[in-house]
């Protein structure tokens, strides 16, 4: 598992370890928390405030893994309609269709995400302005495939 070691309410490092490594290095920090799922994975010098990891600036972290039915609802109709009947078509649109429809959750902040959707626009799907919109528009709580962190 992979575990943020805290000190002094700093992260002081990220660590990879097994049961074993997790009860030995547990004795050598004030906290050391499993952040193996977590999104965006902390990093050296995020803030532990006793309950929570806050990133270095003192703000909340924004978890950008939604629901694949979220990432299909960002897309207007008319978007989709595009999109499904290039797929009928185009070899790339239906691998992004199908390796949608086979993911647990969609990441919005993955290079592989925003390529796919980066195609889209590539291809005159959607608008160059709309990828934006997609990609870059704060995740709802309600649109969250974990329910944030």
């Amino acid at each position: 598992m992979r575990c943020a070691m805290v000190r002094n309410n700093l992260v002081m490092g990220i660590l990879e370890l097994d049961e074993v490594g997790y009860q030995e290095f547990s004795h050598f920090c004030e906290a050391l928390i499993d952040i193996t799922d977590m999104n965006p994975v902390p990093q050296v010098g995020w803030i532990f405030d006793g309950n929570h990891l806050l990133m270095s600036d003192g703000s909340t972290p924004i978890d950008w893994r939604i629901t694949r039915l979220s990432m299909r609802n960002r897309f207007s109709v008319s978007e989709l309609l595009a999109i499904m009947t290039a797929a009928n078509t185009n070899s790339m649109v239906k691998l992004i269709m199908d390796n949608n429809n086979v993911a647990e959750y969609v990441d919005l902040s993955t290079s592989a995400t925003q390529s796919a959707v980066g195609y889209f626009a590539s291809i005159g799907l959607i608008t160059s302005d709309r990828m934006g919109q997609i990609l870059m528009t704060p995740p709802r709580s309600d649109e969250l495939a974990f329910g944030g962190l």
